[in-house]
C-alpha cells in the first residue's frame, strides 16, 4: 500500500490488523469456553508482565499521537524513531526485571 502512495492506509493496517485479530480471537475463544464450561462469566487474572506490557503499549500509542499530531503536525520525525527504540529497550528491561522479581 505504501508503494502505491497510500501511506495512511498502510499505517492504519499496521494497527487495525493486530487489533482485529486480538478482538476476534478473544471473542471466539471466550465464546467456546463459555459454551464448553456452561458458565456466564470467567475469572481472568493479569500477570505483572502483561500489565507492564499493556502500560508500555498505551504509553507508546500516546507518544505516537503526541509526536505525530501535536509536535510535528501529522508527521513523525527521525528523532521519534530513536525514542521508540528507547521505549522498547526500557520495556525489555522492565519486563525482564518484573519476570524475575514476581516469579
Amino acid at each position: 500500500m505504501a508503494k502505491r502512495g497510500l501511506g495512511n492506509m498502510a499505517i492504519t493496517a499496521c494497527f487495525a490488523g493486530p487489533l482485529f485479530n486480538l478482538l476476534v480471537g478473544l471473542g471466539i475463544g471466550f465464546s467456546i469456553a463459555f459454551r464448553k464450561l456452561n458458565v456466564d462469566s470467567l475469572s481472568v487474572e493479569l500477570s505483572p508482565t502483561i500489565l507492564a506490557g499493556f502500560a508500555f503499549m498505551v504509553f507508546n500509542c500516546v507518544a505516537i499521537l503526541v509526536a505525530g499530531r501535536v509536535v510535528n503536525v501529522n508527521s513523525i520525525s527521525r528523532g521519534f524513531c530513536y525514542a521508540g527504540v528507547a521505549i522498547y529497550l526500557v520495556y525489555l528491561v522492565t519486563s525482564i526485571t518484573v519476570a524475575f522479581t514476581y516469579y
